[in-house]
């Protein structure tokens, strides 16, 4: 889903904005373009589920030992 959207936004300003909304500087309630808007939406879950599954694999080598 998100690689599709992706080819929808044109050029690299999707990287400036999804750089800038996971350092802070923007929230995603700026983000006015509907695609980018999707792209954030999408990215966001990811960053989430990734930082989640990191945690969960701390706790496992946490427990192994």
């Amino acid at each position: 889903m998100l690689s599709i959207v992706m080819e929808r936004v044109p050029g690299r300003s999707k990287y400036v904005v999804l750089k800038y909304l996971r350092i802070g500087l923007i929230d995603f309630e700026h983000i006015e373009d509907t695609d980018m808007r999707v792209i954030a939406k999408w990215s966001l879950r990811v960053w989430r589920i990734r930082e989640q599954i990191s945690e969960f694999e701390q706790v496992r080598l946490r427990s192994r030992r």
